[in-house]
């Protein structure tokens, strides 16, 4: 993709089954860093299709930085889902003593937290006070993640100065 890509082109991007993932994600970075609102319902629509984490990640990523609250119940949705655990591992690890194994589960475990991770952050951008159970939720299971912890905490925090204002 050029780096002169046209708003058009972006968006067609985000609508190809076939596309690089690497050429997916640069499109809907630079949509979120144009600022453009008609990649709302792309975004949503990717989010929805996508099984590529790296893809729906920088996709929920984006939604917060557009900040467009039609995002909200999608993100919402995301964010309910469980921790991620071995038992989603798309392979098995019982009797396994390869480290390259126990390293293998640990990248994946981790970028399957990464979609709930920036649908946290996003939540947080958008400023939409339906999310703050949601958030709490997150906050206080025992299964999630220090990193998701605090970033649930920061999003409510987000949430609190909003409605201050």
């Amino acid at each position: 993709m050029p780096e002169t890509a046209t708003t058009d082109e972006l968006l067609q991007t985000l609508g190809q089954s076939d596309a690089d993932v690497y050429a997916v994600m640069r499109a809907v970075d630079e949509l979120a860093r144009r600022g453009e609102l008609r990649a709302v319902e792309p975004l949503l629509q990717l989010l929805r299709r996508n099984h590529d984490d790296w893809i729906s990640a920088t996709a929920a990523s984006a939604l917060g930085k557009l900040g467009d609250r039609r995002a909200v119940e999608l993100l919402r949705e995301l964010v309910r889902g469980p921790a991620a655990s071995v038992a989603d591992l798309p392979f098995d690890l019982e009797g396994s003593e390869d480290p390259m194994a126990a390293y293998a589960a640990a990248v994946v475990l981790h970028e399957m937290d990464d979609v709930r991770f920036e649908a946290v952050r996003a939540l947080g951008r958008i400023g939409d006070p339906a999310a703050a159970e949601d958030l709490q939720a997150v906050l206080h299971r025992e299964e999630e993640g220090p990193e998701i912890r605090r970033a649930a905490a920061t999003a409510l925090e987000s949430l609190a100065g909003a409605r201050e204002r």
